[in-house]
């Protein structure tokens, strides 16, 4: 019977100097891609970026109330809109806007798209899967818009887009 040795239990030194991998003390260069010298990639080969936090959390703050939610464009909407924060990149963008600028101001690099759940499927839920194109478009626009208002050619600032 043959037997083996456990890499992360006993044995003896050697062995276990043997089984431990060594990490170079930076990672590979990347492999040449159409990617290699965008900006991004160049800033993340400089430092660490700072992702934005949550869009969801500071709309809910702002005590938006279901007329703020619908707008004059779904103001004869059937169904309830509270609570549907991509919506408001349609109907309140001047709140999903702060929010991103209220980000950037505190130094995040990269913004996020408020579309958590801007998909047919989770529009369907408050009558809204047809606008679901058009809230990516819009999200995406007023995220870009607060970027490029506080991008300098030393800091540029990027959007990601959200699922």
């Amino acid at each position: 019977m043959e037997q083996t040795r456990n890499p992360g239990g006993s044995g003896d030194a050697a062995g276990q100097s043997r089984n431990m991998a060594v990490f170079p003390t930076r990672p590979p260069p990347l492999p040449p891609s159409r990617f290699h010298d965008h900006p991004l990639a160049l800033a993340l080969r400089e430092r660490v970026l700072v992702l934005d936090g949550a869009i969801g959390t500071p709309l809910q703050e702002l005590r938006l109330t279901e007329a703020d939610y619908r707008g004059a464009r779904f103001a004869e909407h059937p169904m309830p809109l509270q609570g549907n924060g991509d919506v408001l990149s349609l109907t309140k963008p001047d709140a999903v806007e702060g929010v991103h600028r209220a980000y950037l101001q505190a130094g995040a690099d990269i913004i996020e798209t408020n579309t958590f759940t801007a998909t047919r499927i989770a529009q369907a839920d408050y009558g809204l899967q047809d606008a679901a194109a058009e809230l990516n478009f819009e999200a995406a626009a007023i995220a870009r818009r607060a970027a490029a208002a506080f991008a300098t050619p030393d800091k540029p600032r990027w959007v990601a887009g959200v699922l």
